[in-house]
């Protein structure tokens, strides 16, 4: 078994005027750290490989607001360097992201930060956490301390790891634990006090006075382990399947055409059409799904501009992020998950690819989580390997429908099968999880091998495409 990785995420605010503590955990009150954050005895408990600070653009200064402009970078290199001084001995990454703000200077001048949490922040912070975890070795373990994180910050952080670590864990084939952790409230105190559990003006990470710290209780408030079929409660979308706002400002290439890609993985994930699934993961380049989710958040990015006024300075977004977006990245996790379990070489089209009965018993893995989509799936595997043990199928490719007649019923001439109605086929290869008879082909060569007829990758595709709407 190898070893896991733990990695710690923290929601922080502005972290200049927090105080002294003593934090303590409440099923080990021994375990005692006194900091201005809680990151300290996070780190105490997690030992974490790898740490990462959320922040907002909004504790960007005003005057490096004047000099970036157009340069967002340079906006996330200010509000780093703030997050750097009160990091206190703690190496962790800072990922900024997009905030809401208002604030009057004392010379009149409005400064504005604007953006939609649920469209900016929180696919962001998806897509960034998401890629950053993706390839960390080992099993994974998530720890999320939303204990200094403002406003709308804990309640979207805690929904974008939820969703992350069910990404996670069907890209990586394996489950992925998730615990969440905040502190008790600071409480009020005697003006004198909380001066002297400020921090000291030459030394950010040293309280100005002696003063004891109050003691705050640490709580584990949620724990959950992912298992690979929980991305599928995520995988819903409507027609409208955009990437950004305003698809006429930008062109990603072949975007039309990943987005189908993705759908029909996510269709055939979702229904535990294994066969299909591993017949399109076979045909589907990783890459291009990269490609496409960097250039948008790079696109966003450069869409994220100082705008100057006759007496404001205004950071707002052109772009926000849509359906299309989630739609790629689930489709990248089911994807990544099902070469991962793959063994077999890439093919250049679904009419000339196959899959062996032994990866469909591989890719049963990413079904892990769901009972009756596995129950299902396992009847249907259970038929096949009866039909492998009993000889009949042929070195050519042969309709299952053919396979399955009684001898005495089988003719020298192909039969003329009528064409169901399509609500019919749907049903039908619903409850067959993809096994469906009409459109599955076999043939056995060194193993038993399975395809879709090329007639019918239509149908099929229409059916897949409807499971995730």
């Amino acid at each position: 078994m190898h070893m896991s990785k733990r990695i710690c995420i923290a929601t922080w605010g502005n972290p200049r005027d927090w105080r002294f503590a003593e934090y303590y955990l409440e099923d080990q009150p021994q375990k005692r750290v006194r900091a201005f954050s809680t990151l300290n005895i996070l780190h105490e408990i997690e030992q974490p490989a790898k740490t990462i600070i959320i922040a907002l653009d909004t504790l960007a200064d005003p005057d490096k607001l004047g000099e970036c402009e157009s340069d967002y970078g340079c906006i996330e290199a200010n509000v780093r360097e703030k997050i750097g001084k009160y990091l206190c001995g703690i190496e962790a990454e800072v990922l900024v992201l997009p905030g809401v703000l208002s604030r009057q200077e004392e010379s009149g001048r409005q400064i504005i930060f604007r953006s939609d949490p649920q469209k900016e922040f929180l696919p962001l912070l998806i897509y960034e956490l998401y890629s950053r975890l993706l390839d960390v070795n080992g099993g994974l373990e998530v720890a999320l301390d939303i204990s200094h994180g403002i406003n709308f910050m804990p309640t979207l952080a805690y929904r974008a790891v939820t969703e992350v670590a069910a990404a996670l864990a069907v890209a990586r084939a394996e489950q992925v634990k998730l615990r969440v952790y905040q502190a008790d409230p600071y409480p009020l105190l005697p003006s004198e006090i909380g001066k002297g559990l400020a921090r000291a003006s030459d030394d950010p990470c040293k309280p100005a006075s002696e003063t004891e710290p109050p003691s705050l209780r640490y709580n584990r408030i949620a724990e959950a382990t992912f298992k690979l079929w929980d991305l599928s409660r995520y995988v819903a979308y409507d027609s409208e399947r955009r990437l950004l706002t305003a698809p006429k400002d930008y062109d990603f290439g072949n975007i039309e055409e990943l987005l189908e890609e993705a759908s029909l993985l996510l269709g055939a994930y979702r229904l535990g059409a294994l066969l299909q699934l591993g017949l399109l993961a076979k045909t589907t380049h990783i890459e291009d799904l990269e490609r496409v989710m960097r250039s948008a958040v790079e696109f966003w990015r450069r869409k994220r501009r100082v705008i100057r006024g006759l007496n404001d300075l205004k950071l707002e977004s052109d772009k926000k992020f849509l359906n299309g977006f989630y739609l790629l990245l689930h489709g990248h996790a089911v994807l990544r998950g099902a070469k991962k379990l793959l063994t077999e070489s890439e093919s250049t089209s679904l009419n000339e690819a196959s899959v062996t009965f032994k990866e469909i018993k591989e890719l049963r893995k990413l079904l892990e989580g769901s009972k009756v989509v596995t129950i299902l799936v396992n009847r249907e595997i259970s038929k096949l390997e009866n039909k492998q043990k009993s000889g009949h199928i042929l070195n050519d490719w042969t309709l299952y429908a053919d396979i399955l007649e009684k001898p005495e019923e089988k003719s020298d001439e192909e039969p003329q099968r009528e064409r169901r109605d399509m609500g019919i086929f749907k049903r039908d290869f619903i409850a067959h999880a993809g096994f469906y008879d009409e459109v599955v082909e076999l043939r056995m060569r060194n193993e038993l091998e399975l395809r879709v007829r090329p007639s019918e990758w239509g149908r099929v595709k229409e059916a897949l495409e409807e499971a995730v709407v």
